[in-house]
């Protein structure tokens, strides 16, 4: 925190209503914007992600590593999730509940367990009602089977590769906000995948669907591996409270993570805005998002 004075850090403990101990660390400083949210924007963002756009998921598979990753990151990412490990048991849940996405391993232990539990759910008149999603999962790369799930009602077929886990969360974050908006109002992009860094291009942050949309965009990120982010803000003319709320959650989230927050475009309101609570102490900013990925490499040269 050599950025901020002993002023300033009084000040930032001031806001929280605490006093300031002597040489806090990134760790305490944290903690106090956390405290400083709560009176920001009372409700507005919690530790735990909550969405307003809160989907509800059902998750079929029975290879219990599978069930626990995509389970737990589904959760992360604001999504009610329910897990069945059998054909029997996910019809059931599905008769008694609503779900927007329904998640399929395709082999339930055989192929045509999967082939006839996305027959029936695509066949089911709640489906058609709720606008039900169904996304396929699996190892197998068969032409066939594949094409079959699509003739059965898939939506989309994930193969079980490496980066599987993200395809699902991007795959169902697309459709989530072409179903609310906001789409062409957050734009993230991969900039680097070794050094595991992403932007995401913001054209404002007065609205609360743009918001949502951002706060998915980060835990998103976040666990997938992608810890180190620049907010390209140069769109955004304006941050009200719950605009800084945003890029406070931001900052939490990289943090936490160990990684590292950057902001590029900010103009001078953003700024005022942002020194209210020092945050343009504690965050780097930079002309444009280009500057901002140069200092990532200089950074990685250095620790490397």
């Amino acid at each position: 925190m050599s950025n901020l004075n002993k002023e300033q850090i009084a000040q930032l403990y001031n806001l929280a209503g605490q006093n300031a101990p002597e040489n806090p660390t990134s760790e305490e400083i944290t903690g106090i914007l956390i405290e400083i949210e709560k009176r920001i924007s009372p409700g507005c963002i919690q530790t735990q992600a909550k969405f307003l756009n809160n989907a509800n998921i059902l998750l079929v598979d029975d290879l219990e590593l599978s069930v626990y990753q995509l389970s737990k990151l589904l959760t992360n990412c604001g999504y009610t999730t329910t897990v069945a490990r059998s054909v029997e048991e996910a019809l059931d849940y599905y008769k008694k509940q609503s779900f927007q996405y329904v998640i399929v391993d395709l082999f339930l232990p055989n192929p045509e367990d999967g082939l006839y539990l996305i027959d029936t759910v695509n066949n089911a008149e709640k489906t058609k009602k709720d606008e039900t999603k169904i996304v396929v999962i699996s190892g197998s790369d068969d032409k066939k089977l594949i094409n079959e799930c699509f003739l059965k009602g898939a939506n989309e077929f994930i193969s079980k590769l490496p980066d599987w886990h993200k395809k699902i969360l991007q795959h169902i974050g697309n459709l989530e906000v072409q179903k609310y908006g906001a789409m062409a109002e957050v734009f993230t992009k991969i900039e680097d995948p070794e050094h595991k860094i992403a932007s995401i291009t913001i054209s404002n942050l007065s609205k609360n669907e743009i918001i949502e949309t951002l706060k998915r965009e980060i835990q998103i990120l976040i666990n997938t591996g992608y810890i180190n982010l620049i907010l390209d803000l140069e769109k955004v003319k304006n941050l009200d409270s719950v605009g800084l709320n945003a890029i406070v959650y931001a900052y939490k989230a990289c943090s936490e993570r160990k990684g590292i927050l950057k902001l590029c475009g900010v103009n001078s309101a953003v700024n005022d805005a942002l020194s209210y609570v020092f945050l343009n102490n504690l965050i780097s900013m930079f002309k444009d998002k280009d500057s901002a990925l140069f200092d990532y490499k200089k950074e990685n040269s250095l620790n490397s």
